[in-house]
């Protein structure tokens, strides 16, 4: 296999990158034509992060031919100009199924030609540009490119500066969109007391049959999000594919009747498809906990359960491990940053033995204390 990048760094008189000629030699020793990762992450490389130049150097190349079906661009200084070269880079290639742009120096501009690019591939099945700064601008051109990509399947965009129109833009394609499985929106720039963004995703939810992760961590909701949330996925019922809900560091406390109601009916329900709740660092408290010990109780679909950083108490701790010991489905748990007390440890030793947990207890001097796993 010839090595085209090398070529490319010649012509332009440049000095090419070690690691990406050690891929392209390793494929060609091992007569792969296609499945490898190309690994450029900032955070490893020796030579220091890539810039613009060497995207352009690199999209040359892999135009021409590439054995990679995955590529991680991750923590570069890729700014506007790199916009550009990834928009030819996706508009001609067929093999890169992953591409991993977190955290560069990307903004509205060259993202917009990024998603044009995307507009004629058919390859691409994960796109993560978390922590670039997409804005509403480009998060909307995003959205507009989900109503022709048929491809896409798992989209990272945590961080991103987006607000209400986009986040709303995003929610309302979807419930057309059949291919997107995995939706990371985290850290987004929104703070409503009607929670109008939350409301969307619930739309999406109770008509979706393809959304199997939603990540809606950071994002200002509170008990009456959750609400809204929990109603979707009821009516949504057997028909729905969500798999994973994630709504760490949010407002949620677990004392609206409303939302008691409906997530209690939900995680009874036997139509619950649900396997992963991420409700760690909000406000639980003992209240939150003595809710979920009772709903625990009654379910039979989570596997994992994180409650990590909700300032619960002994008495909610101990609730929980009551609970637990009922259910016969969970298979891992997250409690770290809550307050054990001695108590809360001994009756959490029986499920040590059970569940993966995010700590461990110990006994010094009659004494039981939780230690970090």
């Amino acid at each position: 296999m010839s090595n085209p990048y090398e070529a490319a760094c010649v012509d332009a008189n440049l000095r090419p990158r070690k690691n990406i000629i050690e891929a392209y030699e390793e494929a060609a020793s091992q007569g792969v034509e296609t499945g490898l990762e190309l690994k450029c992450s900032g955070r490893t490389l020796a030579e220091g992060r890539m810039l613009d130049v060497d995207m352009k150097l690199l999209a040359e190349a892999m135009l021409k031919a590439h054995p990679f079906e995955r590529l991680d661009l991750s923590f570069n200084e890729l700014g506007g100009e790199s916009g550009g070269s990834l928009k030819r880079l996706l508009e001609g290639d067929t093999r890169l199924r992953s591409l991993d742009l977190t955290s560069n120096s990307l903004t509205p501009a060259p993202c917009k030609e990024i998603f044009k690019g995307l507009e004629k591939n058919s390859a691409l099945r994960e796109l993560r540009l978390s922590s670039n700064q997409l804005g509403d601008e480009a998060g909307m051109q995003l959205a507009e490119l989900l109503q022709v990509n048929d491809t896409l399947q798992r989209l990272h965009l945590a961080n991103c500066d987006l607000k209400m129109p986009s986040l709303v833009g995003l929610a309302t394609v979807l419930q057309q969109n059949t291919a997107v499985t995995v939706l990371d929106v985290q850290r987004s720039l929104v703070s409503s007391p009607m929670e109008e963004h939350v409301e969307h995703f619930g739309r999406l939810l109770a008509v979706s049959h393809t959304l199997q992760e939603l990540d809606l961590s950071k994002c200002h909701v509170s008990d009456r999000g959750l609400l809204m949330l929990a109603s979707a996925l009821r009516k949504a019922g057997a028909n729905s594919a969500l798999r994973a809900l994630r709504l760490r560091a949010n407002q949620i406390r677990l004392v609206d009747e409303g939302a008691i109601d409906v997530l209690g009916l939900l995680l009874s329900s036997e139509e619950c498809a649900l396997q992963s709740l991420d409700l760690s660092a909000n406000n639980l408290r003992d209240e939150g906990a003595l809710v979920l010990a009772e709903m625990v109780q009654a379910n039979s679909s989570l596997t994992g359960l994180s409650l990590a950083h909700n300032s619960i108490n002994s008495r909610g701790l101990c609730a929980l491990a009551h609970g637990v010991a009922i259910n016969r489905s969970l298979q891992s748990m997250t409690l770290w940053g809550n307050r054990f007390d001695s108590a809360a440890c001994l009756a959490w030793t029986p499920a040590l033995a059970r569940l993966e947990l995010d700590f461990r207890t110990q006994e010094v001097d009659g004494t039981f204390m939780p230690v970090q796993a």
